[in-house]
């Protein structure tokens, strides 16, 4: 009995240390990347507000994006990515996005080295797309 339930907690630690979790490996990712993949699928950057570092806690260089089909006549979604120097920033930045701040009608990611929370009406098309945006390039 002892030599199962050893057994069954080497198992465990394995999968908690080898296999990846649910987010992103930290490497690689950039701004332009997102950017240009948000284009690439018909989106446009209505406009752009470079934040402050440490805006978001832990962050080295912040960017909110307004997003939309049709920058004249939709209202935007706001895409907020935040690059961060290491991995457990990341991590505890995205896990107060998806716990303390996002709201009902968000989705929040780790994509390389970044944290993005994308925040819009749940129905709203742009949103949508850029929720699948995301998901081409690597974000979890």
């Amino acid at each position: 009995m002892v030599g199962i339930f050893g057994g069954v907690l080497v198992v465990l630690l394995l999968i908690t240390v080898v296999l990846p979790g649910g987010t992103a490996p930290f490497s690689g990712g950039s701004f332009t990347k997102v950017e240009r993949s948000m284009q690439a699928k018909g989106l446009h950057i209505c406009h752009t507000v470079d934040r402050k570092p440490g805006v978001a806690e832990g962050s080295l260089e912040s960017r909110r994006y307004d997003v939309a089909f049709d920058c004249q006549n939709d209202i935007p979604v706001h895409v907020l990515v935040n690059r961060y120097e290491h991995r457990d920033d990341r991590d505890s930045a995205l896990h107060n996005l998806e716990t303390l701040i996002r709201p009902d009608d968000g989705s929040s990611y780790s994509y390389g080295r970044f944290s993005i929370l994308v925040t819009g009406r749940p129905d709203d098309k742009a949103q949508q797309q850029i929720d699948r945006v995301l998901r081409s390039i690597g974000a979890k």
